[in-house]
């Protein structure tokens, strides 16, 4: 088996001395005794619900897995030697860990700790499982099951503001605790866990700045474990190889100075999606008819794909124009109808994936999920609507479709991906507090949208697809949705784009 130790800041649940408190969970280790594998890591983004995970070889992979506002964990969950993801919630105080990296559903789960603790996680007793504890204002409080339960371990370390994690800094195949002091710049950090509620002595050395995140890995395969840190200022790893005052022995950028680090000994294999290039080239590829069945389309978005009771939708016409052409086709999502039950006002293939007054955030894991389990040929993405009229800006609905499209090629590297520039908003109508968001968040989206061909791969063409431009605000039935009109408008743009691209 591997060895593995991580950081993770979470908060968990444990119940200690029969009262409730919150704990947090890490990133444990999986018999510490014999590493064969260098240590990498990761980043999850608070945002979106993405994570970014990079190998010793600089190899990446990147997946949606828990929600935004999750808190990422990391640790051999299952005591098989590899290192796993896990999230907390704080909505609801549940964690949700996962056996494999990669989408899908937790499996196990349970609740834990109290608002303000902070988790960290590790293999505390040697027997190969990760567990948890928990770091409150100078005091750890240690379990060694991954449920919630009773404190087995209760003592005292550091003061309160410190910053811990884990990792086991002298090889002997036990989880032991560091302390980041910002205020200092000082790593405190302690090989043995005592017994009883008193106060753990400890090394000491500087590493790091104020706002640093500290993860700790056996980055050099010495079978010890090693202060590593993320700078969010640069979006910057640095990794050293020895606990102590130093430059850092490697360092290399990853993600973005918002997300959250983690670390720990994992096989990306077949999961490698990205390169470690800085730069992002167009490459542009000719999809054709699949053989032997039709060409699978999922339509993906917001109440403008899914629509209400007695309205058509764009998909009603695309459909009418596909079989126009004589086109062998299939519409494929998870949902079918409109919201709320009943019909629409024409028969038509009905499955989609469009989710009423859902933000690109809310739908992006079930959609990739639904691509993983569907594998269409064409992905038609019309969203953002309701990101930019909840208030949020360009910038960040923008973000949030791109890590969607690239989170859609991670499942179905070949996939045709048409991601429209949306249909304008009304900023007169019955919702006055649009104003702005129509004129200038919206059309600015737009903009940011229109160089999503350079999110294109050897495999997978991104076509960009304007919706904006020729709408008319008479094509809207109220302040966002598109007439029976307005829907023609939009399935003959996607129509072109299909026939253009070389699809049909």
């Amino acid at each position: 088996m591997t060895r593995r130790r991580l950081l993770v800041a979470v908060y968990l649940l444990v119940l200690l001395g029969g009262g409730i408190a919150w704990l947090t969970l890490g990133s444990p280790s999986a018999d510490a005794r014999i590493s064969t594998s260098q240590a990498g890591v990761g980043l999850f983004d608070p945002g979106t619900g993405s994570w970014l995970l990079r190998d010793a070889d600089g190899d990446t992979a990147s997946f949606f897995y828990g929600e935004p506002g999750d808190t990422p964990l990391m640790g051999d969950w299952n005591c098989d030697g590899e290192d796993t993801v896990g999230m907390y919630r704080a909505s609801t105080g549940f964690v949700y860990v996962r056996d494999t990296n990669d989408f899908g559903f937790a499996d196990r789960q349970f609740f834990y700790g109290l608002a303000g603790d902070i988790p960290i996680a590790g293999d505390w007793n040697n027997n190969g499982c990760d567990t948890l504890a928990i770091y409150r204002n100078g005091t750890v409080y240690l379990s060694n099951q991954l449920a919630t339960g009773v404190a087995e371990k209760v003592f005292f370390f550091g003061v309160p503001g410190d910053k811990p994690f884990t990792g086991d800094f002298d090889g002997n195949g036990t989880t032991d605790i560091g302390l980041h002091r910002e205020s200092t710049g000082i790593v405190y950090y302690m090989t043995v866990i005592p017994d009883g509620s008193v106060a753990a002595t400890a090394d000491q050395f500087f590493y790091g700045n104020p706002g640093d995140r500290m993860v700790a890995g056996d980055w050099n395969l010495n079978q010890t474990e090693t202060v590593g840190l993320f700078r969010p200022s640069a979006s910057r790893f640095y990794l050293r190889n020895t606990n102590s005052l130093g430059v850092a022995d490697a360092e290399f950028p990853l993600g973005s100075g918002g997300w959250l680090p983690v670390a720990g000994e994992f096989s990306l294999g077949s999961e490698v999606t990205t390169t470690t290039t800085s730069t992002t080239t167009t490459t542009t590829t000719t999809t054709t008819l699949p053989t032997g069945g039709p060409l699978t389309i999922m339509p993906i978005g917001d109440s403008i794909t899914q629509g209400a009771t007695g309205w058509k939708t764009y998909r009603c016409d695309l459909d009418n124009r596909l079989d126009g052409v004589g086109a062998s086709f299939d519409f494929v999502g998870g949902l079918s109808g409109p919201n709320g039950g009943g019909s629409y006002s024409c028969a038509f293939d009905q499955d989609h994936e469009g989710r009423w007054g859902k933000r690109v955030d809310e739908v992006s894991g079930d959609v990739i999920n639904s691509v993983q389990a569907r594998q269409p040929d064409v992905a038609l993405i019309h969203l953002g609507t309701n990101d930019i009229l909840q208030g949020q800006g360009a910038a960040g609905t923008a973000s949030e479709l791109q890590l969607l499209i690239q989170g859609i090629q991670g499942v179905n590297p070949d996939i045709t991906i048409m991601v429209a520039q949306i249909i304008p908003c009304n900023p007169a109508g019955g919702n006055p507090q649009f104003g702005s968001k129509c004129t200038s968040d919206l059309p600015a989206l737009n903009e940011a949208i229109g160089s999503f061909g350079s999110l294109s791969t050897g495999q997978s063409t991104v076509v960009v697809v304007d919706m904006e431009n020729g709408f008319s605000l008479s094509d809207l039935r109220d302040d966002v949705h598109p007439t029976d009109t307005g829907d023609q408008v939009i399935a003959g743009r996607w129509m072109s784009a299909l026939q253009s691209s070389g699809v049909l």
